[in-house]
């Protein structure tokens, strides 16, 4: 079986998929990719935006910004 390639969408649509499931239903991909580039601008917690959604978002995705960081966009 191959191996599904991710990408950096995939990983945003995954942690708003999360955070939708975790009660959050206006969570969207296009929100967690606003998080991550303004932690990687060096943002984070209340600077960041989208208030708690931001904040839940920063948490997952600094366990795998490694990996985001070498994905494809």
């Amino acid at each position: 079986m191959a191996k599904k390639t991710h990408t950096q969408g995939s990983c945003f649509e995954t942690v708003a998929q999360s955070l939708r499931t975790f009660g959050y239903p206006s969570a969207t991909a296009q929100m967690i990719k606003d998080t991550w580039d303004a932690m990687e601008s060096g943002k984070e917690g209340h600077d960041l935006p989208h208030g708690i959604i931001g904040m839940f978002a920063e948490s997952q995705l600094n366990e795998v910004r490694k990996e985001i960081r070498a994905m494809s966009p």
